[in-house]
């Protein structure tokens, strides 16, 4: 009797690196007086795929990374006002669709920003079977599972941001120019959806060269201090004087500059 085993791996990536699914943009953010937002999906590849699109909560840790809670259990969940269509797209090579994002009433909670993730999983095609796939009286079924989640905040107040560059430190990165070890601390009921970027200045002190950038540096209300890990595009010298800078990706506030010598 032939066996047949399904198979099912699951990954997750960051928006940036998405290959399949380009995802604009890449967050949602409500302000107080906001009530809808637009989440444009496309479909990069050169196949039909289907997405479900669900809601999911999770936990922001001190190194950056996420925790999956079950929905519901993050304490400033905001899946419970918001309410989005449609829930399941099928695209065609290229085609694009358009995700409504609705808030519904926020007046009865504390100000501070509320947060979900809407998650867009793309379903295996079950129907492709190829008998060149069974080996040695087994048939081998492989279906790979892939969810892609950007965040979705909603402001509740106008409390603004409050974050700073604590510490930042040369490292080995992941290429030969190296990298840089950003901590950040953060005050308030708010948090940010930022960027790190670092810039070699020139013999009058201003930023002549960008040799690094960090994308999706969000630093949410769950904690006090992250660390961010970002990797530079020139190997620095002794000499060169480098200006660090965290802003906001959606106001492009500045919240904090450090230099680094």
């Amino acid at each position: 009797m032939k066996k047949s085993i399904l198979v099912f791996v699951l990954c997750m990536f960051h928006a940036s690196s998405m290959a399949n699914l380009m995802i604009a943009p890449t967050y949602g953010f409500f302000q107080d007086n906001e009530r809808s937002k637009q989440i444009n999906l496309i479909n990069s590849t050169d196949e039909p795929r289907t997405y479900r699109i669900s809601w999911s909560d999770k936990a922001q840790l001190p190194d950056g990374g996420y925790e999956e809670l079950d929905l519901g259990a993050y304490r400033y969940s905001a899946a419970n006002y918001l309410r989005f269509a449609p829930r399941q797209v099928r695209l065609m090579p290229g085609e694009r669709q358009t995700i409504k994002i609705l808030k519904r009433n926020t007046s009865m909670l504390a100000p501070g920003d509320y947060r979900s993730h809407l998650t867009f999983t793309a379903l295996p095609d079950s129907g492709d079977y190829n008998p060149d796939d069974d080996v040695s009286g087994m048939r081998l079924k492989l279906n790979t599972v892939i969810n892609y989640s950007i965040p979705v905040v909603m402001r509740v107040g106008d409390e603004a941001p409050q974050a700073q560059i604590v510490n930042a430190e040369l490292v080995r990165g992941t290429n030969r120019n190296g990298g840089l070890k950003v901590t950040l601390n953060r005050t308030g009921n708010t948090g940010t959806l930022g960027r790190i970027q670092a810039y070699i200045l020139d013999q009058k002190g201003q930023p002549s060269k960008q040799v690094g950038l960090l994308n999706g540096a969000n630093f949410f209300r769950d904690g006090n201090q992250i660390v961010f890990n970002m990797d530079l595009n020139t190997r620095l010298k002794n000499s060169d004087k480098v200006l660090l800078t965290y802003d906001d990706a959606v106001t492009r506030q500045v919240y904090d500059k450090k230099m680094i010598n």
